[in-house]
């Protein structure tokens, strides 16, 4: 008997909550007639329309006419000179390379009088720690 009741008490405030609701759209409907939200929507498109044009005017048009066959031959293109730039990145250091290797040979034909105490780098270095 005490579930009936609960039951319907649960019930007429779902009811209550229905009338309500639907007390409120009809009042928020008085307020919005179909001609109004008909205007409303007009002057948004409207606007919609004009922010284009003005988009276009100040060169957004260019994003739009991109094709994928001209962004992938930019993109082609761009590839080839990084491909450029690492090959002459690599050719410089080839240089640099060849470069040591000649300062390397200067200083082992240096020769050091006899009776001289050199050590070599890798001692001098291991000693300075």
């Amino acid at each position: 008997m005490v579930l009936a009741i609960e039951d319907t008490l649960v019930q007429a405030q779902f009811v209550a909550g229905v009338k309500e609701g639907t007390r409120m759209l009809q009042e928020m409907r008085q307020q919005m007639d179909l001609d109004k939200v008909d205007d409303i929507m007009d002057d948004l498109y409207s606007e919609v329309e004009i922010h284009k044009d003005i988009t276009r005017m100040l060169g957004g048009e260019h994003a739009d006419s991109f094709s994928d066959a001209s962004i992938e031959s930019e993109l082609a293109s761009l590839m080839v000179h990084d491909e450029d730039e690492a090959e002459e990145v690599e050719e410089q250091a080839g240089k640099r390379e060849v470069e040591r290797e000649g300062e390397l040979d200067v200083l082992h034909s240096v020769q050091v009088p006899s009776g001289t105490d050199v050590a070599p780098p890798s001692e001098v270095a291991a000693s300075s720690s």
